[in-house]
């Protein structure tokens, strides 16, 4: 085969044949795989997904582009499947894809404006409608990051810079939820927080943190020379779903002059519905709210909004020194300026692109969708003989068991089995759960073409595994 040519990997007519048929075999593949005919999961170990894949690269490339994402396609998890249940990834809506296209092919890096002034632009507008979104007045500001782990690290940095400020040479300590994403407690550490600094407060039953626990585990941290910069809410868990009471955290930390942090990563999204939106009460009080695109506004990874409700004050924090880059005179739109990442994608097209396309009421009526969904799958397990749910959901995500057995531990092990064999099938993906030591099977509804039929088969395909199994242990080798 000739050698290519350095120019040939720029050829706009290559570009548009290639382009044309990836659109038309992405939209079959979409197609094919909304109608349930695909298995949601393809089953393979890792080690065997190794050997599915070529392990060297020809030194002239080759003209095997459309094998390869054919082959990528079928050994991929399948998110526009209505039988994926799993963890909490977008359904991505078709739009953004087209708009990934275009945002990867201008490569506009967000690190200063004079490299993305239309992308600039974008996150700027974005930034304020959903700031407006959470309640938030005229002072509030924010960007985009590249996920969760960094947003809450960014702000958690913000109220660390604005304790300083004021008290020099303190020991620092959050206060962060029992069910907090591990992502928090890793934050602080990062930031240099002692170990013993980072205090889980208990959750109660629902799995909400007991915001009456607040003022003993405050007084604990300062009998042992510490003190507390921040409380770290969850809207909502990541395990259960279940939202934080927002108004008490706030009360407190306003009553004791305490940065209040939001999580809102999953569950920031609840802003857009009218039916749901009381779940986030409070949320407007929070001093910085993380909010990821990519969970429940119908978008691919990654893309989180970092709000803060006294911007300003917020992001003189983060600001930093390079002449090299930076220049004072347009810090307002450097994005280097605020976030931690310098080199950043323009994050704002594909959902700046997608809003107007689709307009924003799709994005609220695919919260309450979703939402109502779990409720109603919530109320078939628990009329259906041996399911229990671990609590009633609040957002999207469901935890549920299949138990006939009195042994709390052998029920864990079935629910492990059930689990495993779901994969194994193929059919379905579903995930996994431990809440105070109790293993549940663990659902996120994703996707609006997951039915209360879909659900209906799951419930039955997991009471015939379960009830199988126990045969198999009744009878082994009948």
């Amino acid at each position: 085969m000739p050698k290519k040519s350095l120019e040939s990997a720029w050829d706009p007519e290559s570009f548009r044949r290639n382009g044309h048929r990836l659109v038309d075999a992405l939209a079959e593949h979409l197609h094919t795989t909304q109608q349930g005919n695909y298995p949601a999961y393809p089953g393979y170990e890792a080690e065997e997904m190794l050997q599915q894949w070529p392990d060297q690269f020809d030194a002239i490339g080759s003209n095997d582009f459309e094998d390869l994402v054919s082959r990528y396609l079928a050994g991929s998890t399948q998110l526009h499947s209505p039988n994926y249940l799993g963890h909490q990834v977008a359904t991505p809506a078709p739009v953004f894809a087209l708009a990934h296209l275009v945002s990867a092919l201008t490569n506009q890096s967000g690190a200063v404006y004079e490299m993305s002034p239309s992308a600039t632009a974008m996150e700027k507008h974005l930034v304020a409608w959903m700031a407006s979104c959470l309640g938030f007045g005229p002072d509030a500001d924010g960007f985009l990051v590249n996920g969760g782990a960094i947003g809450n690290l960014t702000s958690l940095l913000a109220a660390r810079t604005a304790m300083r400020n004021s008290h020099s040479g303190l020991r620092l300590a959050i206060l962060v939820s029992e069910q907090a994403h591990y992502c928090v407690a890793r934050a602080a550490e990062i930031l240099g927080l002692e170990h013993q600094a980072i205090v889980s407060v208990p959750a109660d039953r629902s799995y909400r943190m007991d915001a009456g626990c607040l003022q003993s585990r405050k007084e604990m941290l300062e009998k042992n020379g510490f003190t507390v910069m921040a409380v770290a809410a969850s809207a909502c868990s990541t395990s259960t779903g279940t939202y934080d009471p927002l108004d008490a955290i706030a009360d407190f930390c306003e009553k004791h002059g305490l940065w209040m942090h939001v999580d809102g990563a999953h569950g920031a999204s609840a802003v857009l519905s009218a039916k749901y939106r009381g779940l986030v009460a409070g949320i407007e009080r929070a001093d910085s709210v993380v909010w990821d695109i990519h969970k429940m506004m119908l978008a691919p990874a990654l893309a989180t909004g970092v709000f803060f409700r006294r911007g300003a004050k917020a992001l003189a924090s983060l600001s930093q020194k390079a002449a090299y880059l930076l220049d004072d005179s347009s810090a307002r739109f450097d994005g280097a300026q605020r976030s931690i990442e310098c080199t950043r994608p323009a994050l704002a097209v594909p959902t700046y692109l997608a809003l107007h396309t689709l307009g924003t009421d799709v994005f609220g009526e695919f919260v309450t969708t979703m939402y109502d969904r779990a409720r109603w799958f919530a109320g078939l397990l628990n009329n259906t003989e041996n399911f229990k749910v671990a609590v009633p959901p609040e957002s999207n995500i469901v935890c549920f068991r299949y138990a006939p057995l009195q042994d709390d531990s052998a029920n864990n092990a079935l629910q492990r089995h059930i689990r495993k064999t779901v994969l194994d099938d193929g059919k379905f993906y579903i995930v996994q759960t431990e809440l105070n030591g109790t293993v549940y099977l663990r659902t996120t509804l994703m996707n609006p073409f997951s039915t209360e039929e879909v659900l209906q088969d799951l419930v039955a395909r997991i009471s015939n595994i379960g009830d199988q199994h126990l045969e198999n242990r009744r009878h082994p080798g009948s």
